[in-house]
């Protein structure tokens, strides 16, 4: 009876015993994976998520009575309701587009940066991109 025993025991050390092979493949994936992981946290690192902001546009509305619409970038935008003439300043980054959508016809706007309109015009809806 003993001797069925140690050969039971003899098997299942052969069924589980992990060869060289599989220790160095386990340990391969592991360090690629390390790699990986690193890589990515470095990238986080260089590039967070909330880009700096690089400079302020004017946005400078004229016309005549009351208008209402929203300002900003594409990702900040503010209700406005104001009577004519209003200037609105916003800050914006590389990534964003800057933003002026009035609902009034009689109304001019611009967008400027560095006291230099770079657009304008009348209508609905006016966009910049830095």
């Amino acid at each position: 009876m003993r001797s069925t025993s140690v050969a039971a025991a003899t098997k299942l050390r052969a069924r589980m015993a992990i060869s060289s092979e599989s220790k160095v493949f386990g340990a391969l994936v592991l360090l690629v994976g390390a790699a990986v992981v690193g890589v990515v946290a470095y990238d986080i690192y260089l590039h967070p998520p909330g880009p700096e902001q690089v400079g302020v546009a004017t946005i400078v509305i004229s016309g005549e009575g009351r208008f209402n619409g929203e300002v900003g970038t594409v990702a900040n935008l503010y209700t406005i309701e104001a009577t004519s003439p209003a200037t609105v300043k916003v800050p914006y980054s590389l990534a964003d587009y800057v933003v002026a959508d009035i609902e009034q016809d009689l109304v001019w706007v611009e967008i400027r940066v560095k006291k230099k309109t770079v657009e304008k015009g009348s209508g609905n809806m006016l966009m910049w991109k830095p």
